[in-house]
């Protein structure tokens, strides 16, 4: 984890009250938007490089430092039952557009707990969407990591078909579950992902790597430990949407959302790399002024 500069990387809409609320923390996450990882963590630049280097939890380690450097932030998000999530965009159609590049990983499937269940939000590992997740998006097509830019970030809870879509897909999970079947790429919005560093063995579960199972599946002895995801697609969908109040539009065109959020209105990843590495060399020379 990294200190944050000041207490605070960015200042950004200030505290109005004794107590944080969501919106200040959101305000907080916004002044981020258009701000590189090395401009976020200036007096830890080279930490901050050599963690998003060695793990793609990096960039989520310096945003949440972000949040950890507000006054009762995690009693906050820990009491409201929030999640925060971190996850990239890519570019697509020569630079012009963004492109969401992962899935989000979502809580562990607990498979005791869909034993006899029927609702998503019934179930302990899905019902903390319905209390809201912020989502934080980040351009990662650079070649330095410490150059990654914050796109950004919103609080998202699911619309009424976005919902029904969710329903859908869990219930699918369900019924593999109760036919004993080993899970794979199943669902269109929400899905399931394996949850360990690999060892999983489908054909003898038995003699898998030990972090890469689990015994509490209802009707198999030995499952693969998963966990919840929303699809890529669907991030994207809900990035594009939550972007509709900044473009007027359901599209990730660069040259509207960039100029919204104070970039220049192409993918101009070459500025991002000058900007890092000025940063860096005046860092490097002791740079008093940052």
């Amino acid at each position: 984890m990294f200190p944050v500069s000041c207490g605070s990387a960015v200042f950004g809409g200030g505290l109005m009250g004794d107590s944080l609320t969501i919106a200040e923390l959101l305000w907080e996450l916004e002044a981020l938007h258009g701000r590189t990882a090395a401009e976020i963590s200036l007096e830890t630049y080279e930490d901050a490089r050599t963690a998003i280097e060695q793990s793609k939890s990096g960039m989520s380690y310096l945003v949440r430092d972000v949040i950890a450097a507000l006054p009762e932030s995690e009693e906050l998000l820990n009491h409201m039952g929030v999640d925060v999530r971190v996850t990239p965009v890519g570019l697509r159609n020569a630079g012009q557009e963004l492109a969401q590049r992962e899935r989000l990983v979502l809580r562990q499937v607990d498979y005791g707990a869909t034993e006899g269940a029927t609702r998503w939000f019934d179930d302990p590992a899905l019902s903390q969407l319905l209390n809201g997740t912020i989502i934080v998006w980040y351009l990662r097509d650079l070649d330095s990591t410490a150059a990654y830019p914050v796109i950004w970030s919103d609080f998202w809870i699911p619309s009424a078909a976005q919902a029904t879509r969710i329903q859908w897909d869990y219930a699918q999970v369900v019924e593999q579950i109760e036919r004993g079947v080993h899970l794979s790429n199943e669902g269109a919005f929400l899905g399931t992902c394996p949850r360990h560093g690999g060892g999983f063995k489908v054909e003898s579960p038995s003699t898998s790597e030990p972090g890469s199972v689990t015994d509490d599946h209802p009707t198999l002895g030995v499952a693969e430990r998963r966990a919840w995801e929303l699809k890529r697609g669907a991030v994207e969908e809900i990035l594009a949407s939550s972007l509709r109040r900044l473009v007027g539009a359901d599209r990730l065109a660069v040259a509207d959302v960039f100029p919204a959020i104070g970039l220049p209105p192409v993918a101009d990843t070459e500025g991002f790399e000058t900007r890092s590495q000025q940063l860096m060399d005046a860092m490097s020379h002791g740079g008093d002024n940052f």
